[in-house]
């Protein structure tokens, strides 16, 4: 008997198959389970659907920095280019201004010969040089 009781304590919770009460529990946790395992399934559906998602998202914001990359750096360069061309053409301003200015001196000297007086030539680029006191 004791031997018995013993095996009860042990194996109580194990559903035997005999009588109606274990086959009763056993269909009762077998319909649990299945319930369990079908919200489980629908999770992970749900879950790998969301991955689908982010990943395509991924993609999409990946080719779209690689474009912005490359549309600024194209901007940037163009702007370098642009900034060379306009100090180029300054640069060459400058230097037509500085020739006119020889010119006009030369001119002027001409002009006081014949009794004109020349106009007064243009200041260099920067304004004029500073006066000592």
């Amino acid at each position: 008997m004791e031997e018995e009781d013993e095996h009860d304590v042990l194996y109580g919770d194990i559903v035997t198959r005999h009588g109606d009460d274990g086959t009763e529990s056993m269909r009762i946790a077998f319909d649990q389970m299945q319930k369990r395992e079908a919200t489980h399934l629908r999770r992970i559906e749900t879950l790998e659907d969301r991955v689908r998602d982010v990943e395509e998202e991924n993609a999409r914001l990946k080719k779209e920095n690689e474009t912005i990359t490359k549309n600024i750096s194209s901007l940037y360069d163009t702007a370098k280019r642009e900034l060379k061309r306009k100090d180029e053409m300054l640069m060459e301003e400058r230097m037509k201004s500085h020739g006119s200015i020889g010119k006009v001196a030369a001119s002027g000297k001409q002009q006081r010969r014949a009794g004109q007086n020349p106009p007064p030539p243009k200041p260099p680029p920067g304004g004029p040089p500073p006066t000592k006191k």
